[in-house]
């Protein structure tokens, strides 16, 4: 009924994005099985394959899109995303819908293709602009658990996590990017102001050597500041969808691949324009960065996945979900081989807690896996 029917499916779309923010990282996890009821509590679920799991949340989204009704009761100003809008939450569905699709495109090429273009001409649609971002509201006067994560990691973290990355901060000085500034804080070096980015999984030799002044952190006014106007802590964004578009534009998959280049661009525009870098239009030189033609498909798709990769700068999971997936950008291993004998890691292992509290399903998921529960063992969907 009208009081209940809309608010449930919006709590069972934002569950769907949280299963498969968790099965993205994990691989199998706890799903069919999951405590269904505040009387009983379930410690000890089985652990669902990830390729059942993802076409039930392909189903779960279909059932709760079609249950949500405009005029229904919502949750109001309780709902940090939408502020209860009815529509809104329909074209999250949707969105998510085109998220989950593309993520099996190299797993199950036929249900991508059938959930994406499904996604993609449904009446329902799908984020048009960045009003329609999920993102949750930050405050300047807030304790640390209100601030944006990145700001948090500065704030609270240890000082050697406050660096931005050579592989980020190269890629944006080659591609003379505008948010270059805005992300990052020059350096001086030689007398001239620079950015430089930090090694990544360095040696604690070369750690103890490095002199901190030489390396830029991001920019302490915009991404760090205290002050400035609020940056909120996004979910999922319309660039987010735009640069999917872009790739089933290239697929063939509800769109034709002349679609690609306006999908791409409009991508571009969409993530600059978001706080902090405000930059409301793609710079003339930027154009031929961003410029798919005469490109083959392979290179056109690196050009879209670098450019997801730079938007989501401080979506960490996200980010590392869709680098396994789509393999782009390309990165090098650091020197320091850690746990993974110098390999990147491709999901994260399951808590102690888990293995202590639910041990035989754990060890059966863990066998499952090429290199079981490890760093190292591939998701279902990472084959590229």
């Amino acid at each position: 009924n009208a009081a209940g029917r809309s608010k449930l499916a919006i709590a069972e779309l934002y569950e769907a994005y949280l299963y498969q923010r968790l099965t993205d990282l994990f691989g199998d996890i706890p799903y069919s099985e999951i405590t269904q009821s505040n009387k009983e509590i379930n410690r000890t679920p089985k652990f669902d394959k990830q390729e059942e799991i993802y076409p039930a949340l392909v189903q779960k989204i279909d059932a709760a899109i079609a249950k949500l009704t405009t005029g229904d009761q919502s949750y109001g100003s309780s709902d940090f995303f939408y502020k209860g809008s009815i529509e809104k939450w329909k074209k999250f569905g949707n969105s998510l819908k085109l998220k989950v699709g593309m993520r099996m495109r190299y797993a199950n090429p036929s249900l991508a293709q059938k959930t994406v273009s499904e996604a993609m001409s449904s009446p329902v649609g799908l984020f048009t602009s960045n009003s329609d971002n999920a993102a949750v509201p930050t405050y300047n006067d807030a304790q640390a658990e209100n601030q944006n994560p990145i700001l948090r990691q500065m704030t609270t973290g240890s000082a050697d996590l406050r660096y931005l990355a050579n592989t980020l901060v190269d890629k944006l000085k080659e591609y003379k990017d505008p948010r270059l500034s805005l992300l990052a804080e020059p350096v001086q070096f030689n007398g001239t102001a620079t950015y430089q980015g930090i090694g990544v999984a360095l040696t604690d030799n070369q750690l103890s050597q490095l002199i901190r002044a030489n390396y830029s952190t991001a920019n302490k006014s915009t991404w760090f500041s205290l002050t400035f106007a609020p940056i909120p802590s996004y979910a999922f964004t319309y660039s987010d969808i735009c640069f999917y578009k872009a790739e089933a534009a290239l697929l063939g998959w509800g769109a034709t691949s002349a679609n690609a280049q306006a999908f791409f661009t409009e991508g571009v525009k969409a993530a600059l324009a978001l706080p902090p870098y405000n930059i409301s239009s793609i710079p003339l030189a930027y154009e031929s960065v961003i410029n798919l033609s005469g490109l083959t498909d392979e290179q056109k798709m690196e050009k879209i996945a670098t450019q997801k990769w730079i938007h989501l700068f401080g979506r960490d999971m996200e980010a590392f979900a869709e680098w396994r997936r789509t393999g782009y950008p390309s990165l090098t291993p650091g020197p320091n081989p850690g746990s993974t004998n110098g390999q990147i890691p491709r999901r994260a292992i399951y808590s102690s807690e888990e293995a202590e509290l639910n041990a035989t399903h754990v060890k059966e998921a863990a066998a499952r896996m090429t290199n079981g529960d490890s760093f190292l063992s591939k998701v279902w969907w990472d084959k590229k």
